[in-house]
């Protein structure tokens, strides 16, 4: 298990002297975090969870992954991951390739040293047409809710408004971050060992076998019991919450019970 350094237990000491519970990304810093003697720490993802105001999300993305099996996958807005690894990259390029229309969606400068490197290593160039950034956050969620049927990559921002769009959304976790991200908040993923990732991969059919795993009824109770515990903490320590979050799951001072990553 990783060891905190002390600066950040100092840190963490400073941080328990002022509320009874703090929000973790997820179970293995939960777990860390309590083995250091911080017990107040709680697993709960990202915040970002909780944007669409739809109660039903789950339910809208099972939905969706199921309408592709009705309808060839034209349009995928991919994520690179923050490194480069040139298995990794050329997977990510060649679903770039084989579905015209497709974008990729820059979100920093990661992402054009790991294309340079790309056009470097494995001479594979991609045309500016193909890449896509943003610097306003509405215009980024309006642009992938219209432009594309799934959204598949290694990032965890990029993946998350692939969620709140409820479209067909895979993460591939190229690190433990992204992969505890993930778990608890039951995010469709995977991860950068996964024995279907090869050269013979098919977007459409990894998407459908994903689609029939994905618990829509556990991922929604997630995410209510995720917004009710935001909804408790802000309400005992005087922060208003958006009046959003009531709506889904209706009652706000229960504290419910984040469902682990296996929906149990």
């Amino acid at each position: 298990m990783y060891k905190l350094h002390e600066v950040h237990l100092q840190l963490m000491n400073v941080i328990s002297q002022y509320t009874d519970s703090f929000f973790v990304r997820g179970s293995y810093t939960e777990k860390v975090c309590h083995n250091h003697g911080f017990q107040k720490a709680m697993a709960i993802g990202y915040p970002s969870l909780l944007i669409s105001p739809n109660p039903q999300l789950g339910v809208s993305l099972k939905s969706n992954f199921d309408k592709l099996r009705k309808k060839p996958l034209k349009r995928v807005a991919i994520n690179l991951p923050p490194y480069y690894a040139p298995k990794l990259i050329t997977l990510f390029l060649g679903v770039l390739q084989k579905y015209p229309g497709s974008k990729i969606i820059l979100q920093d400068n990661r992402d054009i040293k790991t294309l340079d490197k790309a056009k470097e290593e494995l001479g594979i160039e991609i045309p500016k047409s193909d890449l896509v950034y943003f610097y306003n956050v509405p215009e980024w969620h309006d642009y992938i809710c219209s432009k594309f049927d799934a959204v598949f990559g290694g990032r965890i921002h990029g993946s998350m408004m692939g969620i709140e769009c409820a479209l067909p959304t895979v993460i591939v976790a190229p690190d433990m971050r992204v992969l505890e991200l993930a778990k608890v908040m039951l995010i469709p993923h995977t991860d950068i060992f996964d024995p279907r990732l090869t050269s013979h991969f098919d977007l459409g059919s990894f998407l459908t076998e994903v689609g029939d795993n994905f618990d829509a009824l556990a991922f929604d109770t997630n995410r209510c019991q995720a917004a009710r515990v935001y909804v408790e903490w802000m309400e005992k320590h005087n922060v208003p919450p958006n009046p959003a979050l009531y709506k889904l799951c209706g009652t706000s001072s229960y504290r419910g019970n984040i469902v682990n990553e296996t929906g149990r």
